[in-house]
C-alpha cells in the first residue's frame, strides 16, 4: 500500500474474497514459481479444506483448516 491506497493485486485479491471463492493458485511476479492464496473465510458452508501432507512444523500449527475450524485461524 502507497498513501493508504492498495496495489492492484490486493484489490483483485479483495474482489476474490468477496466473491466467496476459497483460494486462487497465481504465480509469483518475482520468482515465477506458483503460490496459493487461502481465504479460509469463504470455508464456511462450504466442504473445502486444506491439509498438510506431512508433519507440522510446529505443534502449534494446524495440519487441517476446514469449515470447523477456520476461525482459529484468521
Amino acid at each position: 500500500m502507497v498513501f493508504d491506497v492498495p496495489s492492484t493485486c490486493q484489490v483483485f485479491g479483495r474482489f476474490v474474497m468477496n466473491a466467496g471463492i476459497e483460494g486462487i493458485l497465481y504465480n509469483s511476479t518475482i520468482t515465477k514459481r506458483a503460490c496459493l492464496a487461502i481465504f479460509p473465510q469463504n470455508f464456511l458452508n462450504s466442504s473445502s479444506f486444506i491439509e498438510l501432507d506431512d508433519a507440522v512444523p510446529d505443534p502449534k500449527v494446524r495440519s487441517r483448516i476446514d469449515s470447523n475450524n477456520f476461525k482459529d485461524v484468521i
